[in-house]
Parts: C-alpha cells; structure tokens; sequence
C-alpha cells in the first residue's frame, strides 16, 4: 500500500526534492567545468569520469521528477556524490585533488537526508573507503600523513554534520508541536471543548469531498438547548457556560471516534458522522437526548435539569452543505415546535 502523506510532509518532500534539485545542478555546473579543464589538459580518463557524471546526475534527476519519486531525491544526490568520491579517491582526480571532495559528503548527506540516514551514508562511505585503502587500491600514491588528516577532518565535519542535523530536527519537531497547538486552538471552542465553527466548517468540507468521491453517506445533526435564554436570565451566565461544557464533554462520550462535534453558535451544536444513515444518526441523537435530559448539571450550589431539541438530516447528492444543515436546522426547529426535548429526523 503506498504511504500517505499530510500536506505538511507534502509540502516537506517537495522542498527537499526541489532542494537536491538545485545541488544536483550546481554538481552538474562543477563536473562540466572541471571535466572540461581535464579534457583540455588532456586529462582524459579523468574529464571522462567527471563528464559521466554530469550526464547521470541531469538523467537521474529528470527520471525522477519523470517518475513522480520524489522521496528519492535526496538519497539520489547522496548516492551519487558517494560513487563520485569513491572513483576521485580511487584515480586521485587532478593531482590528487580529487578526495577533498569527501569533506562535502557528511553536510550533504545529513541535510538531504536526515540525521540518522544521513550518518549510516557517511559511515557507509567511510567503511567502503577504509577497505579500499586497506587493500591498496587506489592508484594515486597518497602519502599516510595526507589519508590520515582526510579521515580526520571527515570524521570531525562528520560530527558537526549530525549535531547541526539533529538541532535542525528538533527545532522543527518544536515547530511542528506549535503549529499543531495552534491549529487546535483555532479550530476548538473554550467553553465546549468541541471544535467551533471554523474548525467543522473544514471538517465538511472534507467529509463532502469523500462523499463526491467514494459516495460515503454521511448524516448532520443540530441540536441547542431547549430553553438556555432563561438558563442565563435566572442562574447566570457562568452556570451556562458550565452547562455547554458538561454537554461538549457528553457530546464527546456519545460519538464515534471518526465522528465530529462542535459548537456551531451560542447553545446550538452541530455533530457529523461519516458513513452513518439517518436511521443510525437518529439513534445516536436520542441516546445523547437522554443523557442530557437524565444528567442533573450541578455548579455552586445550583442542581438544575435541562434538554435539547435534535434535528437529523441526511445528505443527498442533489443538495449542498448548507442545503443539509438548514435541512437538519429544519428539523430541530420542528423538534422546538413540538414539544421540545425530542428528536425530528428528515428520511
């Protein structure tokens, strides 16, 4: 099953490719200029190597943004920058410049790729350096003082690497953690709990884009407490606040967990229960009618028993979002006229 992703990481996954992107062309910019310079001292193998290199970087990259792989970027641009400081150790590029290359390695990796996938890549390429110098391979003859304070200097950018990686990753999980603090008190009513307008406005929406989609029935219900006004005129606006939120915290004991609640204005509340007929949101109102009705709301003192008028009305294809909640605001107004204290549903 393929992974999903939130706009957020979206978003992430499309900068970062976009990101390896621009290091891949300024690769490509550097291996035409260096292997052009080689070509014209007459430096063949070497121009050769740095020329492929140019080419695999532009068709990798293209294959990918062609292929819609765009994870795959970043290790993409670490892969080939490794093979590319292999091959520059192994010939000893011009006059045994080439492995100063693998000083860019551990900064790359870790930043394309993460802290932690970003030093297995550095220890990977230090590994597979280590054995190469082990077994004599490369055919420059690099001096022992030379090797020694590469492997030292990559060791040390190496660290710095994962350190700045791994402040870089908690910085943005502490981002992550406010915004996601802010979204929640955006989109949640203080008194209910419940999420307020705005908050199930873009629950709706969502739900109705599923519906036009997959044609996932979903079911509206509104309901508001049957005679708050005097609630507030005889105990006070304090002990109608405590009223809403002891109904937000039955509302939320009462509902599913694919289920929505909210505060849709003053006493009045909204719930939205995904692949639900009328038949079962009608059910779930009169469950939630009676807890209301049977829970005595006691508050400094004051013991008092209330109710609330549900209206539930199904969506159909033909209607809009506002069509279905002045449907369901209908029926709870019917509720009202009837009595009060009971549940109209619309078939």
């Amino acid at each position: 099953m393929p992974q999903r992703y939130d706009a957020h990481e979206r978003q992430a996954i499309a900068t970062m490719f976009l990101l390896s992107g621009l290091y891949c062309l300024v690769a490509i910019i550097f291996l035409l200029i260096f292997g052009t310079k080689a070509y014209l001292a007459d430096h063949q193998p070497y121009a050769l190597l740095l020329l492929s290199f140019a080419g695999a970087t532009g068709l990798g990259y293209l294959m990918l943004w062609y292929t819609g792989k765009f994870t795959w970027g970043g290790h993409f641009a670490v892969c080939l920058m490794g093979v590319l400081s292999l091959m520059l150790l192994i010939t000893g590029g011009e006059q045994g410049t080439g492995p100063i290359w693998y000083l860019v390695f551990p900064v790359l990796a870790t930043f394309v790729q993460g802290r932690v996938a970003g030093i297995v890549s550095v220890v990977v390429l230090l590994a597979v350096t280590l054995g190469l110098l082990a077994m004599g391979v490369p055919d420059y003859p690099y001096s022992d003082f030379f090797i020694q304070r590469l492997l030292s200097v990559y060791l040390a950018l190496s660290v710095l690497a994962y350190l700045f990686a791994s402040f870089r990753y908690t910085a943005e999980q502490q981002l992550k953690e406010i915004n996601r603090q802010l979204e929640v008190l955006t989109n949640t009513d203080k008194i209910s709990g419940l999420l307020n307008r705005r908050g199930m406005e873009a629950e709706l929406e969502k739900m109705l884009h599923t519906f036009n989609r997959f044609k996932m029935p979903f079911t509206v219900v509104v309901f508001d407490i049957d005679d708050f006004k005097a609630i507030n005129d005889q105990h006070g606006h304090i002990y109608g606040d405590f009223v809403i939120q002891s109904i937000g915290e039955l509302c939320r004991s009462s509902i599913r967990n694919i289920d929505h609640a909210a505060r849709w204005g003053g006493e009045e509340f909204l719930l939205l229960l995904p692949g639900t007929s009328v038949d079962g949101a009608v059910i779930l109102a009169e469950r939630l009618r009676e807890k209301i009705h049977t829970s005595p709301f006691v508050y400094d003192g004051i013991t008092l028993i209330t109710s609330a008028s549900f209206g539930v009305c199904q969506h159909i294809e033909s209607n809009s979002l506002e069509d279905t909640i002045a449907c369901a605001d209908k029926q709870m107004y019917s509720a009202k006229q009837e009595g009060k204290n009971r549940v109209v549903s619309k078939n």
